[in-house]
């Protein structure tokens, strides 16, 4: 019994030490929110001028006779400003999506979220974008 208890003894503090060092891992951390939010330099207008100026209607959605879609992307913008990880929220026509993270990827830099103490941090931002057929 006392051999027993000895193991979940151990067993437990080696779960505690994973747990607490995961935890403590925020190095790595990706905010939602923080103080300031991570911004396209010249703002959201100008982001959205940039999208439209990049993104491709699909061929193939003309094909199947889909004239419009909405892709919701988000990504993380990192403390040097960079786009890191893209993904899609809510999808539409896959070629839409595939868009979509291409555009997303081939952003330029833009200005890193901070927290209250002004340190540039890892922040997920969503972007929405929308597909019309071109006339």
């Amino acid at each position: 019994m006392r051999r027993i208890l000895m193991i979940m003894a151990v067993a437990v503090m080696g779960l505690a030490g994973v747990c607490c060092f995961a935890q403590s891992g925020g190095e790595d951390k990706v905010y939602t929110a923080v103080s300031t939010m991570p911004s396209f330099p010249g703002g959201a207008d100008a982001l959205q001028k940039w999208v439209a100026g990049h993104i491709v209607f699909p061929e193939s959605a003309l094909e199947e006779g889909i004239t419009e879609g909405r892709v919701i992307t988000q990504f993380v913008v990192t403390k040097t400003g960079k786009i890191g990880e893209v993904k899609i929220v809510r999808g539409s026509f896959p070629d839409f999506d595939t868009e979509a993270v291409r555009v997303v990827k081939s952003l330029p830099d833009f200005n890193p979220g901070k927290l209250d103490d002004w340190k540039p941090v890892d922040v997920w931002y969503t972007l929405p974008i929308t597909f019309k057929a071109p006339k």
